[in-house]
């Protein structure tokens, strides 16, 4: 897939032509694999589990600083945070100061979408009643001039009871 179709961009950096699977335990490790990952660099997606591979593959391909691009919910990494998931906080520690974070950065990918997203959304939704914002960083507050968002509190619409915390 050449993405840049559909970017408008023109640049190597957006073409996925060369995607490939690495099958087989430490595939990684066979030299002429080892060497082309090496030459050409790679981007590879991986889960919360993927600890031991991360800290094989640091020590395979040792010659340069790796970065990690972290596109979850913040508070999956937040150190002795009441949602911190201890395979997070170890995968990013081996990474130190080479995180770009999606909350950060504006490329948060977990399906949530971000506070502009959601305010382009209902500009061109235009809720009759209000929005009712779920799954929101703490002490993020949705704002809108055209309908009513319900961030905290008691409220009674339609004869529901609702209570947002």
């Amino acid at each position: 897939m050449d993405i840049s179709e559909y970017s408008g961009k023109k640049s190597p950096l957006y073409n996925f032509n060369h995607i490939f699977e690495l099958s087989g335990h430490k595939a990684y490790r066979i030299p002429k694999i080892k060497d082309y990952l090496r030459d050409k660099g790679f981007l590879m997606p991986v889960r919360m589990n993927s600890l031991w591979l991360l800290e094989d593959m640091l020590q395979v391909f040792n010659d340069e600083d790796p970065w990690l691009i972290y596109s979850m919910w913040s508070g999956y990494a937040e150190k002795r945070g009441k949602n911190a998931i201890e395979n997070v906080l170890s995968i990013r520690k081996l990474f130190e100061n080479r995180i770009l974070d999606g909350v950060e950065y504006r490329f948060h990918t977990s399906g949530h979408a971000d506070v502009d997203t959601l305010y382009e959304v209902c500009k061109a939704v235009r809720p009759s009643i209000g929005v009712i914002p779920i799954h929101k960083d703490t002490g993020m507050q949705y704002v809108s001039d055209n309908y009513r968002v319900f961030n905290e509190g008691k409220f009674k619409l339609d004869g529901i009871d609702i209570e947002v915390h």
